[in-house]
């Protein structure tokens, strides 16, 4: 059985190449991962990624550097959802973030920012049917948190 620790410091290092979207340092370190070491993150890898990526690299008026990070961004985001080691924290109960989404969840509210390349990628690769399921903001004083209808839709996705 792998060291705690040594878990642990793997899915810190991954977690810390996410925004950069640097899958040269993140490819090798996911081989050595250990599904749900992060599970105590605030915001577990899945989640983070999530919230991370979807930004259009091809809009106007950005920076060749954005550009160019939210291209790798976005392939991260392909690259993680899709790996076998992390298909099956999609949707787990023992894999939330602080507010207590799943990854599935964290990316239903994400999605409505996504650019239509990533909706597409999302609908072909992970959800078919995400748009289902209703993302409902709460109301005040938890406005920012939500509520979701009809997850049945993420089951085994």
């Amino acid at each position: 059985m792998a060291d705690s620790n040594n878990s642990t410091a793997i899915a810190q290092n991954i977690f810390s190449n996410i925004w950069e979207g640097n899958m040269e340092k993140i490819k090798p370190l996911l081989e050595l991962y250990i599904p749900l070491s992060d599970k105590a993150f605030a915001h577990p890898i899945m989640h983070e990624n999530a919230h991370q990526c979807g930004n259009d690299p091809n809009k106007k008026g950005i920076s060749e550097e954005m550009k160019e990070r939210f291209t790798k961004q976005n392939d991260l985001f392909k690259y993680l959802w899709t790996h076998p080691k992390m298909i099956s924290l999609r949707n787990s109960l023992d894999y939330k973030d602080k507010y207590g989404y799943t990854a599935m969840q964290r990316l239903r509210i994400e999605y409505q920012y996504y650019c239509d390349e990533m909706k597409s990628f999302i609908k072909e690769h992970i959800c078919p049917d995400i748009e289902k399921v209703k993302c409902i903001e709460m109301e005040y004083p938890n406005r920012g948190f939500y509520t979701f209808e009809n997850m049945e839709y993420f089951e085994n996705k």
